[in-house]
């Protein structure tokens, strides 16, 4: 039974997994540790098909589950997405309060570095949603840290970004080429032709995107977003991206029609997604949009 939950869940076919969990757990209740894996099982799917309310409640029963049952890794990977799951359903403080037992956490077993990596990155985005910069880059750079000393190159690679990003959000512009630089040296150093390798290197045309227009280069800000749109077709949650920095391009410029199209092309993307926190944003923009004289 659990290994053919456990196969669906590493071949991320997530609604079969979540069905076949659903399945399971009239045949489990008698075995405490047995149970605790399905309800991983049904957490984990749930966070990954944007049901954040159900995996708000199963992770805090897994929670409770797997410290009481001492199994160390399940109560760590609990914690980090019940934490996801707070905050996607926009209670950061109860987030950072979950992320932050997860650290302090006293046993005998260690965490994986990648999660812990993993948990000081979603710390670091959140602060950096709160507006503090001091806490966003303090536990961003320690996530670089664990990442880089792991040999964690791809996951570095994304904390440094989100880096990048908390940067360019506060107008701290000197802090940035330095580490474009290190970022686009990773870029080229991927060979193969994965889905991740394309989607990494939309996130730097996206990076690239955003610091051309906090230094005010407003054409190689459209032209690299158009480039960047072209090749986001297959990544939603990028085309959503792309298509707000070019709404604003356009809103900027006085071309309220192209502004209004790019916006309604993100919210569209934004529902494929089931990022409905990035709908409303760009619901709201469009609003902003049509009530403009």
């Amino acid at each position: 039974m659990l290994e053919y939950l456990e196969k669906l869940m590493e071949e991320r076919k997530w609604e079969e997994a979540l069905s076949y969990a659903e399945q399971l757990l009239s045949q489990v209740e008698d075995d405490p540790k047995t149970l605790l894996r399905v309800n991983m099982a049904l957490l984990i799917s749930r966070q990954e098909l944007g049901e954040f309310l159900g995996a708000q409640s199963i992770g805090q029963l897994c929670v409770k589950m797997a410290n009481e049952l001492e199994e160390w890794k399940l109560f760590h990977v609990s914690c980090h997405y019940l934490g996801l799951a707070h905050y996607r359903v926009g209670q950061p403080d109860l987030a950072l309060a979950t992320w932050f037992e997860l650290l302090g956490h006293s046993s005998s077993a260690t965490m994986d570095p990648e999660l812990e990596a993993l948990v000081r990155y979603n710390i670091g985005i959140t602060y950096n949603q709160l507006g503090d910069l001091d806490q966003a880059t303090k536990f961003f750079s320690s996530s670089l840290q664990v990442a880089n000393r792991s040999g964690l190159a791809r996951l570095a690679h994304g904390v440094r970004h989100a880096l990048l990003g908390a940067y360019i959000k506060h107008g701290i512009v000197q802090e940035v080429p330095r580490l474009l630089a290190q970022s686009l040296h990773y870029v080229h150093s991927i060979q193969d032709a994965s889905d991740q390798v394309d989607e990494t290197r939309l996130w730097h045309f996206l990076i690239r995107c955003q610091f051309a227009m906090a230094t005010h280069r407003t054409a190689r800000a459209r032209l690299v977003a158009h480039r960047g749109l072209k090749e986001s077709e297959g990544h939603p949650r990028l085309a959503i991206e792309f298509n707000m920095i070019l709404a604003r391009i356009a809103r900027a410029i006085g071309d309220k029609e192209g502004a209004v199209g790019h916006a309604l092309a993100a919210r569209i993307a934004a529902i494929a997604c089931r990022r409905y926190d990035l709908e409303l944003a760009a619901a709201e923009f469009m609003y902003e949009l049509i009530s403009e004289s």
